[in-house]
């Protein structure tokens, strides 16, 4: 009888090569953390109408986050306040089968409709999600500004799941579209205000979505 030990597998984010890894290293080699301390700590001035004086990227192992397209830097204010600030990862490996053009406009629309997803769920129910206090979706310059969520405790991902019945009944009552397709941003012609509107797909429910695959 042989005896194995089993290994857990590593993390995508500890593999030779990762992008999310190469990425870090090009950021903190040429200084550019200091380009979102920077931005960080202007956006921070202009929304409070306060001069804030100090702002600095958390570099720290624990304190940079590398998930599949993204990459989480934190910062943190004089007073304390801590802001999270993600970065499409420029290294992560485009879809073979597209072309460089094509590839651009799914990424910027994809992060468009992440943060108009945001906003959407903010603007019609009492659901908490984080502020964003900045973004810019295009291509060469792919930076969310948003509210530190925290670390999470045993006790709020207790609630949180006694809360969950709560937060699909707001769904299905105040987030529903009259077909399945991607929010975006819009905006508003009479005052500049950003708003969001739909994209509407071919569908109007999942049910006939399935069906007409048949």
């Amino acid at each position: 009888m042989a005896i194995h030990t089993l290994r857990s597998p590593k993390r995508f984010q500890d593999l030779p090569g990762d992008p999310g890894q190469r990425f870090i290293h090009e950021i903190l080699t040429t200084g550019k953390q200091h380009i979102l301390e920077e931005l960080a700590l202007a956006q921070r001035s202009t929304n409070d109408s306060f001069q804030y004086q100090e702002c600095r990227a958390l570099l720290g192992k624990k304190n940079i986050s590398i998930g599949k397209r993204n990459v989480v830097f934190y910062l943190c204010f004089e007073d304390g306040v801590e802001w999270a600030a993600r970065l499409r990862n420029p290294f992560k490996q485009a879809n073979p089968d597209h072309d460089q053009e094509l590839s651009r406009k799914l990424e910027t629309r994809s992060m468009e409709s992440e943060i108009a997803t945001l906003l959407f769920i903010k603007q019609r129910t009492t659901i908490p999600v984080p502020d964003i206090h900045g973004f810019d979706c295009s291509f060469d310059n792919r930076l969310d500004v948003v509210e530190d969520a925290g670390g999470i405790t045993d006790a709020q991902i207790l609630k949180i799941h006694a809360q969950l019945a709560a937060i699909s009944l707001q769904l299905a009552r105040r987030c529903t579209l009259s077909h399945i397709g991607q929010l975006k941003l819009g905006r508003d012609g009479a005052d500049g205000k950003p708003f969001v509107e739909a994209d509407r797909g071919s569908a109007c429910s999942s049910t006939r979505a399935i069906f007409s695959l048949d």
